[in-house]
Protein backbone atom coordinates (compact mmCIF):
# COMPACT_ATOMS: atom_id res chain seq x y z
CA UNK A 1 0.00 0.00 0.00
CA UNK A 2 1.58 3.36 -1.07
CA UNK A 3 1.84 6.21 1.41
CA UNK A 4 -0.97 8.25 -0.16
CA UNK A 5 -3.50 5.40 0.04
CA UNK A 6 -2.32 4.45 3.52
CA UNK A 7 -2.55 7.99 4.90
CA UNK A 8 -5.88 8.64 3.17
CA UNK A 9 -7.27 5.50 4.81
CA UNK A 10 -6.03 6.56 8.25
CA UNK A 11 -7.43 10.05 7.78
CA UNK A 12 -10.79 8.76 6.58
CA UNK A 13 -11.19 6.41 9.56
CA UNK A 14 -10.30 9.15 12.03
CA UNK A 15 -12.42 11.92 10.56
CA UNK A 16 -15.46 9.71 10.03
CA UNK A 17 -15.30 8.57 13.65
CA UNK A 18 -14.92 12.15 14.89
CA UNK A 19 -17.70 13.35 12.59
CA UNK A 20 -20.01 10.57 13.80
CA UNK A 21 -19.42 11.56 17.42
CA UNK A 22 -20.07 15.24 16.61
CA UNK A 23 -23.21 14.26 14.75
CA UNK A 24 -24.40 12.22 17.72
CA UNK A 25 -23.99 15.32 19.89
CA UNK A 26 -26.36 17.18 17.56
CA UNK A 27 -28.92 14.39 17.91
CA UNK A 28 -28.53 14.21 21.68
CA UNK A 29 -29.29 17.92 22.02
CA UNK A 30 -32.80 17.11 20.77
CA UNK A 31 -33.19 13.76 22.52
CA UNK A 32 -31.91 14.75 25.96
CA UNK A 33 -33.44 18.24 26.08
CA UNK A 34 -36.62 17.33 24.21
CA UNK A 35 -36.54 20.74 22.53
CA UNK A 36 -35.84 21.79 18.94
CA UNK A 37 -35.31 25.30 20.30
CA UNK A 38 -32.30 23.94 22.20
CA UNK A 39 -31.11 22.38 18.94
CA UNK A 40 -31.57 25.81 17.36
CA UNK A 41 -29.30 27.39 19.99
CA UNK A 42 -26.75 24.64 19.31
CA UNK A 43 -27.03 25.29 15.56
CA UNK A 44 -26.72 29.04 16.08
CA UNK A 45 -23.64 28.58 18.28
CA UNK A 46 -22.15 26.31 15.65
CA UNK A 47 -22.81 28.83 12.85
CA UNK A 48 -21.32 31.75 14.79
CA UNK A 49 -18.27 29.76 15.90
CA UNK A 50 -17.69 28.49 12.36
CA UNK A 51 -17.24 32.11 11.33
CA UNK A 52 -14.91 33.05 14.18
CA UNK A 53 -12.92 29.84 13.98
CA UNK A 54 -11.60 31.26 10.72
CA UNK A 55 -9.72 33.82 12.80
CA UNK A 56 -8.21 31.13 15.01
CA UNK A 57 -7.34 28.87 12.05
CA UNK A 58 -6.42 31.75 9.73
CA UNK A 59 -6.76 29.10 6.98
CA UNK A 60 -3.10 28.19 7.50
CA UNK A 61 -3.52 24.40 7.23
CA UNK A 62 -3.71 24.24 3.43
CA UNK A 63 -0.68 26.51 3.05
CA UNK A 64 1.15 24.58 5.77
CA UNK A 65 0.82 21.19 4.08
CA UNK A 66 1.49 22.73 0.64
CA UNK A 67 4.73 24.31 1.96
CA UNK A 68 6.93 21.51 0.63
CA UNK A 69 9.96 23.86 0.54
CA UNK A 70 9.61 24.55 4.31
CA UNK A 71 9.59 28.34 3.98
CA UNK A 72 8.36 28.45 7.58
CA UNK A 73 9.31 26.17 10.47
CA UNK A 74 6.97 24.01 12.52
CA UNK A 75 7.55 26.28 15.50
CA UNK A 76 6.47 29.33 13.51
CA UNK A 77 3.25 27.65 12.43
CA UNK A 78 2.49 26.63 16.04
CA UNK A 79 3.36 30.08 17.44
CA UNK A 80 1.15 31.80 14.89
CA UNK A 81 -1.75 29.47 15.74
CA UNK A 82 -1.49 30.25 19.47
CA UNK A 83 -1.62 33.98 18.66
CA UNK A 84 -4.67 33.69 16.39
CA UNK A 85 -6.53 31.58 18.97
CA UNK A 86 -5.89 34.21 21.64
CA UNK A 87 -7.17 36.93 19.29
CA UNK A 88 -10.38 34.96 18.69
CA UNK A 89 -11.15 34.75 22.42
CA UNK A 90 -10.87 38.56 22.59
CA UNK A 91 -12.94 39.41 19.50
CA UNK A 92 -15.83 36.92 19.85
CA UNK A 93 -17.34 38.20 23.14
CA UNK A 94 -17.25 41.75 21.78
CA UNK A 95 -19.29 40.61 18.77
CA UNK A 96 -21.80 38.76 20.97
CA UNK A 97 -22.28 41.82 23.17
CA UNK A 98 -22.80 44.06 20.15
CA UNK A 99 -25.42 41.64 18.77
CA UNK A 100 -27.18 41.62 22.17
CA UNK A 101 -27.73 37.89 22.36
CA UNK A 102 -29.33 36.54 25.52
CA UNK A 103 -26.99 35.45 28.35
CA UNK A 104 -27.81 31.79 27.66
CA UNK A 105 -26.87 32.10 23.97
CA UNK A 106 -23.79 34.19 24.88
CA UNK A 107 -22.35 31.55 27.20
CA UNK A 108 -23.36 28.67 24.93
CA UNK A 109 -21.47 30.27 22.05
CA UNK A 110 -18.41 31.04 24.20
CA UNK A 111 -18.25 27.48 25.52
CA UNK A 112 -18.71 26.08 22.01
CA UNK A 113 -15.87 28.34 20.88
CA UNK A 114 -13.57 26.74 23.45
CA UNK A 115 -14.15 23.39 21.73
CA UNK A 116 -13.34 25.02 18.38
CA UNK A 117 -10.19 26.59 19.85
CA UNK A 118 -9.09 23.10 20.87
CA UNK A 119 -9.72 21.90 17.31
CA UNK A 120 -7.73 24.85 15.93
CA UNK A 121 -4.72 24.05 18.13
CA UNK A 122 -4.90 20.38 17.19
CA UNK A 123 -5.17 21.33 13.50
CA UNK A 124 -1.68 22.86 13.38
CA UNK A 125 -0.10 19.79 15.00
CA UNK A 126 -1.96 17.54 12.59
CA UNK A 127 -0.62 19.65 9.73
CA UNK A 128 2.90 18.78 10.91
CA UNK A 129 2.02 15.09 11.06
CA UNK A 130 0.44 15.27 7.60
CA UNK A 131 3.58 16.72 6.01
CA UNK A 132 5.53 13.83 7.52
CA UNK A 133 2.95 11.31 6.25
CA UNK A 134 2.01 10.28 9.82
CA UNK A 135 -1.76 10.52 9.62
CA UNK A 136 -1.94 7.33 11.69
CA UNK A 137 -1.23 9.53 14.72
CA UNK A 138 -3.94 11.96 13.59
CA UNK A 139 -6.39 9.06 13.25
CA UNK A 140 -5.75 7.94 16.83
CA UNK A 141 -6.28 11.48 18.14
CA UNK A 142 -9.52 12.00 16.21
CA UNK A 143 -11.04 8.73 17.39
CA UNK A 144 -10.18 9.15 21.08
CA UNK A 145 -11.12 12.83 21.17
CA UNK A 146 -14.41 12.21 19.38
CA UNK A 147 -15.44 9.50 21.84
CA UNK A 148 -14.37 11.56 24.87
CA UNK A 149 -16.32 14.61 23.63
CA UNK A 150 -19.42 12.50 23.03
CA UNK A 151 -19.32 10.78 26.44
CA UNK A 152 -18.74 14.02 28.35
CA UNK A 153 -21.35 15.99 26.41
CA UNK A 154 -24.07 13.35 26.65
CA UNK A 155 -23.44 12.77 30.36
CA UNK A 156 -23.47 16.49 31.14
CA UNK A 157 -26.58 17.15 29.04
CA UNK A 158 -28.39 14.27 30.77
CA UNK A 159 -27.43 15.51 34.25
CA UNK A 160 -27.72 19.30 33.85
CA UNK A 161 -29.88 19.84 30.73
CA UNK A 162 -27.95 23.07 30.22
CA UNK A 163 -26.20 23.49 26.89
CA UNK A 164 -23.60 25.99 28.14
CA UNK A 165 -22.48 23.71 30.99
CA UNK A 166 -22.39 20.66 28.72
CA UNK A 167 -20.26 22.49 26.14
CA UNK A 168 -17.91 23.85 28.80
CA UNK A 169 -17.22 20.40 30.26
CA UNK A 170 -16.77 19.01 26.75
CA UNK A 171 -14.26 21.77 25.98
CA UNK A 172 -12.20 20.89 29.08
CA UNK A 173 -12.07 17.22 28.06
CA UNK A 174 -11.20 18.14 24.47
CA UNK A 175 -8.33 20.40 25.58
CA UNK A 176 -6.89 17.63 27.76
CA UNK A 177 -7.01 15.23 24.81
CA UNK A 178 -5.33 17.84 22.60
CA UNK A 179 -2.44 18.15 25.04
CA UNK A 180 -1.93 14.42 25.53
CA UNK A 181 -2.59 13.12 22.01
CA UNK A 182 -1.33 15.92 19.75
CA UNK A 183 0.91 18.47 21.45
CA UNK A 184 3.09 16.05 23.45
CA UNK A 185 3.81 13.52 20.66
CA UNK A 186 4.30 16.31 18.10
CA UNK A 187 6.76 18.14 20.35
CA UNK A 188 8.66 14.98 21.27
CA UNK A 189 9.03 13.96 17.60
CA UNK A 190 9.84 17.32 15.99
CA UNK A 191 11.06 19.58 18.86
CA UNK A 192 9.63 22.85 17.59
CA UNK A 193 10.24 26.13 19.40
CA UNK A 194 7.57 28.71 20.26
CA UNK A 195 8.80 32.31 19.91
CA UNK A 196 6.46 35.30 19.87
CA UNK A 197 9.18 37.74 18.81
CA UNK A 198 9.98 36.33 15.39
CA UNK A 199 9.99 38.31 12.15
CA UNK A 200 8.85 35.27 10.21
CA UNK A 201 5.57 35.28 12.15
CA UNK A 202 4.64 38.56 10.47
CA UNK A 203 5.75 37.18 7.09
CA UNK A 204 3.53 34.14 7.67
CA UNK A 205 0.68 36.50 8.57
CA UNK A 206 1.09 38.40 5.31
CA UNK A 207 1.44 35.18 3.29
CA UNK A 208 -1.74 33.70 4.74
CA UNK A 209 -3.79 36.90 4.78
CA UNK A 210 -5.53 36.08 1.48
CA UNK A 211 -6.26 32.60 2.85
CA UNK A 212 -7.71 34.19 5.97
CA UNK A 213 -10.08 36.27 3.87
CA UNK A 214 -10.91 33.09 1.96
CA UNK A 215 -11.75 31.37 5.25
CA UNK A 216 -13.95 34.23 6.40
CA UNK A 217 -15.74 34.57 3.08
CA UNK A 218 -16.28 30.83 2.54
CA UNK A 219 -17.66 30.51 6.08
CA UNK A 220 -19.93 33.51 5.56
CA UNK A 221 -21.27 31.93 2.37
CA UNK A 222 -22.10 28.76 4.31
CA UNK A 223 -23.57 30.47 7.38
CA UNK A 224 -25.31 33.63 6.14
CA UNK A 225 -28.42 31.64 5.05
CA UNK A 226 -28.53 29.85 8.44
CA UNK A 227 -28.18 33.10 10.37
CA UNK A 228 -30.86 34.65 8.16
CA UNK A 229 -33.13 31.69 8.88
CA UNK A 230 -32.60 32.14 12.63
CA UNK A 231 -33.36 35.86 12.36
CA UNK A 232 -36.43 35.48 10.11
CA UNK A 233 -37.89 32.14 11.26
CA UNK A 234 -36.52 31.69 14.80
CA UNK A 235 -34.30 29.22 16.68
CA UNK A 236 -36.78 26.34 16.53
CA UNK A 237 -37.05 26.40 12.74
CA UNK A 238 -33.27 26.61 12.45
CA UNK A 239 -33.17 23.59 14.74
CA UNK A 240 -35.31 21.61 12.28
CA UNK A 241 -33.07 22.60 9.37
CA UNK A 242 -29.87 21.78 11.29
CA UNK A 243 -31.25 18.37 12.30
CA UNK A 244 -32.29 17.41 8.76
CA UNK A 245 -29.13 18.76 7.11
CA UNK A 246 -26.62 17.07 9.45
CA UNK A 247 -26.70 13.64 7.70
CA UNK A 248 -25.88 15.33 4.38
CA UNK A 249 -22.55 16.56 5.77
CA UNK A 250 -21.23 13.01 5.35
CA UNK A 251 -20.57 13.94 1.71
CA UNK A 252 -18.33 16.87 2.70
CA UNK A 253 -16.46 14.76 5.24
CA UNK A 254 -15.91 11.90 2.80
CA UNK A 255 -14.72 14.22 0.01
CA UNK A 256 -12.44 16.12 2.40
CA UNK A 257 -10.86 12.82 3.38
CA UNK A 258 -10.10 12.14 -0.26
CA UNK A 259 -8.51 15.42 -1.35
CA UNK A 260 -6.95 16.75 1.86
CA UNK A 261 -4.12 14.16 1.98
CA UNK A 262 -3.54 14.80 -1.75
CA UNK A 263 -2.67 18.51 -1.35
CA UNK A 264 1.11 17.83 -0.98
CA UNK A 265 0.94 15.60 -4.09
CA UNK A 266 -0.83 18.32 -6.09
CA UNK A 267 1.80 20.83 -4.93
CA UNK A 268 4.62 18.57 -6.12
CA UNK A 269 2.92 17.95 -9.47
CA UNK A 270 2.32 21.66 -10.05
CA UNK A 271 5.87 22.57 -8.99
CA UNK A 272 7.32 19.97 -11.38
CA UNK A 273 4.92 20.96 -14.20
CA UNK A 274 3.70 17.37 -14.20
CA UNK A 275 0.75 16.97 -16.59
CA UNK A 276 -0.57 14.20 -14.33
CA UNK A 277 -2.03 16.97 -12.16
CA UNK A 278 -4.96 17.14 -14.61
CA UNK A 279 -5.74 13.48 -13.98
CA UNK A 280 -5.43 13.92 -10.22
CA UNK A 281 -7.90 16.81 -10.22
CA UNK A 282 -10.38 14.97 -12.45
CA UNK A 283 -10.20 11.83 -10.30
CA UNK A 284 -10.90 13.76 -7.10
CA UNK A 285 -13.88 15.60 -8.63
CA UNK A 286 -15.30 12.35 -10.06
CA UNK A 287 -14.91 10.58 -6.70
CA UNK A 288 -16.61 13.50 -4.93
CA UNK A 289 -19.55 13.40 -7.36
CA UNK A 290 -19.71 9.62 -6.99
CA UNK A 291 -19.90 9.90 -3.20
CA UNK A 292 -22.66 12.47 -3.58
CA UNK A 293 -24.62 10.26 -5.98
CA UNK A 294 -24.40 7.28 -3.61
CA UNK A 295 -25.57 9.50 -0.74
CA UNK A 296 -28.54 10.75 -2.78
CA UNK A 297 -29.59 7.19 -3.68
CA UNK A 298 -29.17 5.99 -0.11
CA UNK A 299 -31.12 8.85 1.46
CA UNK A 300 -33.80 8.68 -1.25
CA UNK A 301 -34.46 5.08 -0.15
CA UNK A 302 -33.94 5.39 3.60
CA UNK A 303 -33.90 9.11 4.41
CA UNK A 304 -37.39 9.44 5.87
CA UNK A 305 -37.03 6.27 7.94
CA UNK A 306 -33.61 7.34 9.18
CA UNK A 307 -34.70 10.84 10.22
CA UNK A 308 -37.82 9.53 11.97
CA UNK A 309 -35.76 6.91 13.79
CA UNK A 310 -33.24 9.49 14.98
CA UNK A 311 -35.42 12.55 15.64
CA UNK A 312 -39.00 11.26 15.92
CA UNK A 313 -42.14 11.76 13.80
CA UNK A 314 -42.14 15.52 14.20
CA UNK A 315 -39.18 15.81 11.84
CA UNK A 316 -41.13 14.19 8.95
CA UNK A 317 -42.72 17.54 8.10
CA UNK A 318 -39.26 18.76 7.06
CA UNK A 319 -37.72 15.76 5.23
CA UNK A 320 -38.10 17.52 1.88
CA UNK A 321 -35.08 19.57 2.94
CA UNK A 322 -32.76 16.55 2.86
CA UNK A 323 -32.14 15.96 -0.87
CA UNK A 324 -31.37 19.63 -1.61
CA UNK A 325 -29.11 19.62 1.46
CA UNK A 326 -27.15 16.73 -0.07
CA UNK A 327 -26.71 18.75 -3.28
CA UNK A 328 -25.45 21.60 -1.09
CA UNK A 329 -22.93 19.21 0.50
CA UNK A 330 -21.68 18.03 -2.90
CA UNK A 331 -21.18 21.61 -4.09
CA UNK A 332 -19.54 22.56 -0.78
CA UNK A 333 -17.03 19.72 -1.11
CA UNK A 334 -16.17 20.69 -4.70
CA UNK A 335 -15.80 24.33 -3.56
CA UNK A 336 -13.36 23.26 -0.84
CA UNK A 337 -11.34 21.41 -3.45
CA UNK A 338 -11.33 24.44 -5.76
CA UNK A 339 -10.01 26.55 -2.88
CA UNK A 340 -7.22 24.02 -2.22
CA UNK A 341 -6.19 24.17 -5.90
CA UNK A 342 -6.10 27.98 -5.80
CA UNK A 343 -3.61 27.68 -2.92
CA UNK A 344 -1.54 25.06 -4.73
CA UNK A 345 -1.21 27.28 -7.84
CA UNK A 346 -0.63 30.37 -5.67
CA UNK A 347 -3.62 32.35 -6.94
CA UNK A 348 -5.29 33.09 -3.61
CA UNK A 349 -6.07 36.72 -4.49
CA UNK A 350 -8.21 35.58 -7.43
CA UNK A 351 -9.98 33.12 -5.13
CA UNK A 352 -10.75 35.84 -2.58
CA UNK A 353 -12.14 38.17 -5.25
CA UNK A 354 -14.43 35.40 -6.53
CA UNK A 355 -15.59 34.52 -3.01
CA UNK A 356 -16.18 38.19 -2.20
CA UNK A 357 -18.55 38.49 -5.15
CA UNK A 358 -20.34 35.26 -4.17
CA UNK A 359 -20.66 36.46 -0.56
CA UNK A 360 -22.33 39.65 -1.76
CA UNK A 361 -24.74 37.60 -3.87
CA UNK A 362 -25.48 35.38 -0.85
CA UNK A 363 -26.25 38.41 1.32
CA UNK A 364 -28.71 39.72 -1.26
CA UNK A 365 -30.60 36.56 -2.17
CA UNK A 366 -30.63 34.82 1.23
CA UNK A 367 -33.40 36.88 2.93
CA UNK A 368 -35.37 37.01 -0.32
CA UNK A 369 -35.41 33.24 -0.80
CA UNK A 370 -36.04 32.48 2.89
CA UNK A 371 -38.95 34.93 3.07
CA UNK A 372 -40.42 33.40 -0.07
CA UNK A 373 -39.60 29.69 0.43
CA UNK A 374 -39.02 29.29 4.16
CA UNK A 375 -36.31 26.81 5.14
CA UNK A 376 -36.01 25.61 1.56
CA UNK A 377 -34.64 29.10 0.84
CA UNK A 378 -31.52 28.17 2.82
CA UNK A 379 -30.82 25.32 0.38
CA UNK A 380 -31.70 27.48 -2.62
CA UNK A 381 -29.27 30.19 -1.55
CA UNK A 382 -26.41 27.76 -0.92
CA UNK A 383 -26.91 25.85 -4.17
CA UNK A 384 -26.88 29.12 -6.14
CA UNK A 385 -23.83 30.52 -4.34
CA UNK A 386 -21.65 27.41 -4.54
CA UNK A 387 -22.59 26.75 -8.17
CA UNK A 388 -21.42 30.23 -9.14
CA UNK A 389 -18.12 29.80 -7.26
CA UNK A 390 -17.38 26.38 -8.76
CA UNK A 391 -18.08 27.55 -12.33
CA UNK A 392 -15.94 30.68 -11.95
CA UNK A 393 -13.14 28.67 -10.29
CA UNK A 394 -12.99 26.04 -13.04
CA UNK A 395 -13.01 28.75 -15.71
CA UNK A 396 -9.83 30.20 -14.18
CA UNK A 397 -8.02 27.12 -12.85
CA UNK A 398 -8.12 24.91 -15.95
CA UNK A 399 -6.44 27.41 -18.35
CA UNK A 400 -3.94 28.46 -15.62
CA UNK A 401 -2.71 24.92 -15.00
CA UNK A 402 -2.61 24.19 -18.74
CA UNK A 403 -0.41 27.27 -19.38
CA UNK A 404 1.85 26.40 -16.46
CA UNK A 405 2.41 22.81 -17.58
CA UNK A 406 3.29 23.93 -21.14
CA UNK A 407 6.25 25.92 -19.86
CA UNK A 408 9.70 24.31 -19.97
CA UNK A 409 10.93 22.94 -16.65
Amino acid sequence: MDKITKNTTWYMIGTFTYFFCQWMMTILVVRLSGSYEEAGVYGLANSICNIFVMLSNFSVRTYQVADIDNKFSNGEYVTFRFMTCAATLVVLPVYLLIMRYSPYIFWSVMCFMLIKIGEALIDVFQGIFQKEWRLDIVCKSLIIRGVVDLVIFSSAEYLFKNLAISLLLTAVGSMMCAFMLDFKPCYSMFRFEIKIKNRNIFKLFVKCLPLFFHGILSTLIANIPRLSAQSILGEEMLGYYSSVAVPAIVVQVAAGNIFSPCVPLLSEQYKNKDRKIHGTIIKIIVITLGIGLCAMIGFALLGDWFLEFVFGKKILDYTDLLMPAIIVSILTAVSWFMAAIFTVINRNIIMVIAEGCVTLITLIISPLLINHNGLQGVNGTLISSYSIFVIVSLAFIIPQIARHCRKKV
